[in-house]
């Protein structure tokens, strides 16, 4: 899935950077900084939020990341096998920014449905 600026409703206006567990993986690119155990998304980054849904606060955070990855994925500097943690870091950080568990499920089980179409650059 390509985005262009025109078609984002959400532009990042400070750095986000998270800790995963995933260190055997590097990538980087002029908005997304993924190096040995922590994801840093810059400033400038755009996004659509939550895709299909409903955006809320405890959903920004987690949609901003998850696009992100899901974008390096697309561009082949993710590998595609790396879309089930993407996933799994979006119903975490959801859940840390106070979504209820069953609402992050719905969210988790949706991505992985349908998630594929959106790494998919055929």
């Amino acid at each position: 899935m390509k985005y262009t600026s025109n078609g984002y409703a959400y532009i990042l206006t400070e750095d986000i950077k998270i800790t995963v567990e995933a260190d055997d993986l590097i990538a980087h690119d002029e908005f997304t900084d993924y190096v040995r155990g922590s994801i840093s998304v810059l400033t400038g980054f755009k996004w659509d939020g939550a895709t299909c849904a409903i955006d809320t606060p405890d959903f920004m955070r987690g949609s901003c990341i998850h696009d992100a990855l899901y974008t390096l994925i697309q561009q082949g500097k993710l590998p595609a096998s790396f879309r089930a943690k993407a996933d799994k870091i979006l119903f975490n950080l959801c859940r840390e920014d106070g979504m209820t568990l069953f609402r992050a499920s719905y969210v988790y089980a949706a991505v992985r449905l349908f998630g594929a179409k959106h790494v998919s650059n055929g």
